[in-house]
């Protein structure tokens, strides 16, 4: 059975979360209601779920289900992030696609 994205997202907050050094923080994108009723933009469109920095690198981690596929959005900005940035992008569709960089600890 697939995970869905907000589980593969759970996995990956709570595995680089076991990491010392490691700071993590959640990325939200999209838009809300404020008290009036008025649409409220947040984030840039293309941004990753997780950033993480370790050992002065830049870690974008986007959170996907098995099927999921990313938005051209989230490929211009990945392409950017790599490329323009020299930062580290992760598509993660479970959070064994985090052990080239964050294997599991022995805790």
């Amino acid at each position: 059975m697939s995970q869905s994205e907000a589980f593969v997202l759970r996995d990956v907050m709570l595995h680089l979360g076991r990491y010392p050094g490691v700071l993590v923080h959640r990325n939200n994108v999209g838009f809300a209601r404020d008290v009036r009723g008025q649409c409220v933009r947040f984030g840039v469109e293309g941004m990753p779920d997780v950033y993480a920095f370790h050992g002065g690198l830049a870690y974008g981690i986007e959170c996907k289900s098995k099927t999921g596929r990313l938005r051209p959005a989230q490929v211009a900005f990945r392409s950017a992030f790599e490329g323009r940035a020299g930062c580290v992008y992760i598509l993660a569709r479970d959070v064994s696609d985090l052990y080239p960089w964050f294997p599991p600890t022995a805790t």
